[in-house]
């Protein structure tokens, strides 16, 4: 076998069609097999490239033989009258043993265009993942970054809804945690709380077999699909659901309802729910890392770290009014070793429950036995009136027994030095209170005598 026949034989195992033929005579001197199969060629003898490819009895009037030069070949595309469709041509003058030659490639244009489709389809898809992940990165609020991407991820799949369900062990309910809606669609996160395991179950049992779903509703879907948790009004067309899988476990899904555009890119949604779980996870640990770092485990108060960080920001941000109550307990030491720290700790659990139901939020517990309560941009007669309730709700209890100091300002609020005027106000409550036990102590000794 010479290098002819061995081009020859390599031509033929190439999806490009090839045909060589003589620019002078128009005979066709080769023909490869994918030629062959485009045209449904059985034979070539004698045959002339314009009779073959253009059914036509005389060379081609738009023939571009004439355009042709040795390492120079030209591009464009051709119509063929036999198969009446145009292809992408590329043709080359060649010297084949003193005969003049022309060399065509050629290629279908349409099956370059949906292979062209094929390709920018999944660059997109790369790009929109790479696009996902750097929101991920960016974005620090947990809820703003999932839906920015749930609704990246809808968009490009055309959807009418894309959704994440997540599991509560201790409940062992499924939850849909966030929800992205086209523009008019009716959003169902409310309607789909609380789902049960069992109501969950097929899901899961088809995400044990196939590892995603994809499935294709008829008219009559609650017919065909029973047992699948969708709630009332459910008319989506298709849904598409791949499993958040934490060491084996199914512990969520995410989904998008009614694709209307690349459903055969499945991988996207695939990546999606890995870097998902993980950010998710990841975002999980910090906020469990920072709850610990900033609530008082015996009352769940915010702690010391917390105060002195909220201290920092009204220094950059000053409220337009501040009002603070600073609480010391009476007698701590003399309750711990009397009845013993087990019920010190009830005593302060205690006085954190009156203080959360009469103040509100930002309250603290500063350190063993002393209690702050922030409450801004309130007006001077309300703030008085909390005061006063957290006053009498301490002197109703008889089990508790506190000092209390408490400010007001408003116009230029300086939150530390409001802070240390509540708690010089407080220990004047306390001076006082101790000078009445001595008082009263004196008092009872000198009935005894």
């Amino acid at each position: 076998m010479n290098d002819m026949q061995y081009a020859a034989l390599a031509m033929d195992y190439k999806n490009m069609m090839c045909y060589i033929c003589d620019i002078n005579t128009y005979e066709i001197l080769y023909v490869n097999q994918a030629t062959k199969d485009f045209f449904l060629l059985e034979s070539k003898e004698n045959a002339k490239c314009y009779e073959v490819f253009q059914n036509e009895t005389k060379p081609c009037s738009f023939c571009r033989n004439h355009m042709l030069q040795i390492g120079q070949p030209i591009h464009y595309e051709k119509y063929y009258k036999t198969q009446n469709q145009y292809l992408e041509v590329e043709e080359h003058l060649v010297n084949i043993e003193g005969r003049m030659c022309r060399i065509v490639f050629s290629q279908d244009l349409a099956l370059q265009k949906q292979k062209m489709q094929r390709l920018q389809i999944r660059l997109s898809a790369e790009e929109t993942l790479v696009r996902c992940m750097q929101i991920l990165m960016q974005e620090a609020d947990t809820e703003s970054a999932v839906n920015h991407i749930l609704e990246i991820v809808g968009k490009f799949y055309q959807a009418s809804r894309a959704y994440i369900f997540e599991n509560n062990l201790k409940k062992g309910v499924f939850h849909n945690t966030y929800e992205w809606c086209e523009e008019g669609v009716c959003p169902y996160i409310e309607k789909l709380q609380d789902v049960s395991l069992q109501a969950i179950q097929p899901w899961l049992d088809k995400f044990q077999e196939d590892g995603e779903i994809m499935i294709y509703f008829t008219e009559k879907m609650q017919e065909v699909y029973p047992d699948l948790p969708l709630p009332t009004g459910y008319d989506e067309k298709n849904i598409f659901l791949v499993p958040l899988m934490r060491e084996q476990e199914v512990v969520g899904f995410i989904g998008v309802d009614n694709l209307q555009a690349n459903q055969e890119q499945t991988a996207l949604l695939r990546s999606m729910a890995y870097f998902l779980l993980n950010d998710l996870d990841k975002r999980r640990r910090f906020q469990q890392l920072e709850y610990t770092s900033y609530t008082d485990m015996l009352t769940g108060l915010q702690n010391r770290n917390k105060y002195l960080k909220m201290l920092q920001e009204y220094e950059k941000h000053p409220p337009k009014s501040m009002g603070v109550v600073f609480i010391d307990v009476n007698g701590m030491k003399t309750i711990n070793d009397t009845h013993g720290h087990s019920y010190g700790d009830f005593i302060i659990k205690k006085i954190a429950t009156i203080l959360r139901a009469c103040m509100g939020k930002n309250i603290f517990r500063i350190g063993g036995d002393e209690f702050v309560s922030l409450s801004e941009n309130i007006s001077e007669t309300e703030f008085a009136e909390k005061v006063r309730i957290l006053r009498e709700h301490m002197q109703a209890d008889n089990e508790v027994c506190v000092s209390i100091g408490s400010v007001w300002k408003e116009g230029q609020v300086h939150v530390k030095e409001e802070v240390f005027a509540a708690d010089e106000l407080m220990y004047e409550e306390k001076q006082a209170y101790y000078k009445n036990l001595v008082k009263e102590g004196r008092s009872k000794a000198h009935d005894v005598v």
